[in-house]
């Protein structure tokens, strides 16, 4: 009886073997695909939970880079902030007042253009044609929550990640922030 019963296992095998052995390699190829899934998806997940557990852990800031807490002169011309690292480049057209604090000087100069890097940013202006252009490096670096309030925090993280933004900040109390495109 267990001859016979052999035998038939062996002339089944000997009929569906190559069924058998797809089936076998289908299943293998199922369960390797769904690890690689799961583990591709534990990388993307834990560089979005380190970037979030950093942006609610870090403290606040005494003075904010972004709203400055409200305080502060009058910023007239757009500005690129480096997130890594919270400086403001002003990209200002005028040059500022001489007695006057947050305003811009009321006489022009011509004949010249000046070259300048702030925050991380080679800055080219022209006062005569208002003119201003901003070089901004080709590698960027990661958002330092360190320099904003948690408020700024929600604010930047729903633009960017890393590099620069463009702020509105002439009135310190509602500062309008906008992403740079390429």
């Amino acid at each position: 009886m267990i001859k016979r019963c052999f035998k038939n296992v062996g002339s089944w095998l000997k009929w569906y073997w190559k069924d058998i052995l797809t089936w076998i390699i289908s299943i293998i190829s199922y369960l390797f695909l769904f690890g690689f899934g799961f583990f591709l998806c534990f990388i993307l997940a834990r560089d979005e939970i380190i970037y979030l557990e950093s942006m609610v852990e870090s403290p606040e800031p005494e003075v904010c880079a972004l709203c400055r807490n409200g305080e502060g002169e009058k910023i007239h011309a757009p500005c690129i902030i480096n997130l890594s690292t919270g400086e403001i480049a002003e990209l200002s057209v005028y040059e500022p007042h001489l007695s006057e604090p947050g305003e811009v000087s009321t006489e022009l100069k011509k004949g010249f253009f000046s070259y300048y890097g702030a925050a991380g940013v080679n800055i080219m202006r022209n006062q005569e044609s208002e003119f201003c252009r901003a070089t901004l490096p080709r590698e960027f670096e990661k958002i330092n929550p360190a320099h904003f309030c948690y408020e700024c925090r929600r604010i930047v993280s729903e633009l960017d990640k890393d590099g620069y933004i463009i702020a509105d900040m002439y009135n310190p109390e509602s500062v309008s922030v906008y992403k740079i495109w390429n």
